[in-house]
């Protein structure tokens, strides 16, 4: 691997409902030394309003970043320019996501378009109201939304299912937008044109998830031929497969992520492949672990290997390095990063003693510069 490593860690900079006290300063910048599992400070960018989740343009080295402000009708997205060599980075412009609490961000697959969930905690009827959002970009400039569509429904827990909550919102290898919706346990499915930046109005493929399970985000695979649910409520992953290309995704396996006897009192929170396909982590709140899985190769199917203490309380994202090595923690309320080393042969994750300081951490990305 050449290239050097950049991660960017978002911290809260605002007090908000159900989370610890804020103590944040904005966006770090660190350069990751892949010899010795090592993160070094490069920058921090004040002013970002509780920036909780990031997506970062390697081509353009724009750094894009969702806020998530209670207080708010709406949240808003930013970009930034980066200086890839001191770290810096500088405000270029802002746009509002039509929704409340946006709670995730990615780039479509062409990078032209900034996809965004608003998770949504204000009465169903409030405006703006938006649940899925696509805003255009223009080098790195935010461009008025182009679409946007509203999402309705309940689940069985009353008291965190009492109206959609939209939580992530990606674009799959086949061209489809996809969304994890918390509060209706499903997963929902919408054509998308690329070039016009347009989804359908409604869903085309609607996948229901077990009851009170609480979706919360997904990966896929390379290929689209599988899907990996984190579900938030149920501490457990889905895996929907197709029995072919064209076909409605089924589900084939449902899989805790705690270790057997284990408290379930808490909440699942992040998932991330490896760079190779080959397995699979997610992360556990209260029990502030990540636990590995072995992927099967035919089926798709997981195994779990085992869970590795997370270095700190609240394990709420985590990022792997290019090289599939080293695994990077923000550790929410534990107020620090850590680094759990990858065995690349087995999957197995291992403490590298590696701890960083730094308040509430809510998000972590990891970019390869060419």
């Amino acid at each position: 691997m050449s290239g050097r490593v950049l991660v960017f860690v978002g911290s809260l900079t605002r007090n908000t409902p159900f989370f610890g006290p804020a103590r944040g300063d904005g966006i770090h910048v660190f350069v990751f030394d892949g010899d010795k599992g090592a993160l070094q400070p490069l920058s921090v960018t004040t002013g970002a309003d509780n920036p909780n989740y990031i997506a970062f343009d390697p081509e353009q080295n724009v750094l894009y970043a969702a806020s998530e402000v209670f207080e708010w009708h709406e949240g808003i997205v930013t970009s930034y320019a980066l200086d890839p060599l001191s770290g810096g980075l500088t405000y270029i412009n802002k746009q509002p996501t039509l929704g409340h609490l946006s709670a995730f961000v990615s780039l479509d697959r062409r990078r032209r378009h900034l996809l965004v969930s608003n998770y949504s905690m204000q009465p169903a009827a409030t405006r703006p109201g938006k649940a899925l959002v696509v805003l255009p970009l223009d080098a790195g400039t935010i461009k008025p939304a182009s679409d946007s569509v509203v999402r309705a429904g309940t689940g069985p827990n009353a008291e965190r299912q009492e109206r959609s909550h939209a939580h992530c919102l990606v674009e799959t290898p086949e061209g489809r937008l996809v969304a994890a919706d918390l509060g209706t346990d499903e997963v929902a499915f919408y054509n998308f044109d690329a070039e016009a930046g347009r989804m359908s109005e409604e869903p085309v493929e609607v996948i229901a998830m077990p009851p009170g399970s609480g979706p919360r985000h997904l990966v896929c695979s390379k290929d689209g031929a599988r899907i990996y649910v984190l579900n938030e409520m149920a501490q457990t992953v889905t895996l929907l497969t197709r029995p072919g290309e064209g076909r409605s995704y089924e589900i084939a396996q449902s899989v805790s992520t705690l270790p057997e006897g284990a408290d379930t009192s808490g909440t699942s929170a992040g998932i991330v492949l490896s760079p190779d396909g080959r397995f699979l982590f997610a992360s556990n709140r209260g029990h502030d672990s990540i636990m590995a899985f072995r992927i099967d190769p035919g089926s798709g199917r997981l195994t779990q290997i085992g869970a590795c203490a997370s270095g700190g309380r609240t394990p709420r994202t985590f990022a792997i390095d290019p090289s599939g090595g080293f695994l990077i923690v923000a550790n929410q309320e534990g107020h620090n990063l850590t680094i759990l080393q990858i065995d690349q042969a087995t999957g197995a994750l291992a403490d590298n003693q590696t701890s960083i300081e730094l308040s509430s951490p809510m998000c972590v990305s990891v970019a390869l510069l060419p």
